[in-house]
């Protein structure tokens, strides 16, 4: 299996990916606001495993550790007091992983409401 790389920080999880407002709205205060300088300003937020409105149960990786810092450097410079955010090794084959693999590989612990719905559907499957 190949190495790849995900973002955590250490109150809001795992990275997932990033979202403009016309996306997700911007009624999600938890999110964590982030600006791009393009040609123009674009806000974007940062969606992470323990604030997943979406019940996303992917999480997107890096090809290697020093890509994963430097779009954590360029994407969260603005807010770097509110993040902490470490890469961290797992194994893939793809750009995203499924909750099922990070839990796996001992990421449990980041991996917040992400896993929620694998929950449900068990009880489902056990009823």
């Amino acid at each position: 299996m190949k190495k790849r790389w995900i973002l955590v920080d250490k109150k809001r999880g795992i990275f997932l990916g990033t979202y403009s407002p016309e996306e997700i709205g911007t009624e999600w205060d938890d999110l964590v606001k982030i600006h791009q300088n393009l040609e123009q300003q674009l806000s974007l937020f940062a969606l992470f495993s323990k604030q997943n409105p979406y019940d996303f149960d992917h999480a997107i990786t890096f090809p290697t550790k020093i890509a994963a810092q430097l779009f954590a450097m360029e994407m969260f410079a603005a807010t770097a007091a509110q993040v902490s955010i470490t890469a961290q090794a797992v194994d893939g084959e793809n750009k995203f992983i499924h909750v099922v693999d990070l839990i796996k590989q001992g990421y449990a612990a980041h991996v917040g409401t992400m896993a929620t719905h694998l929950w449900d559907s068990a009880e489902e499957t056990i009823h």
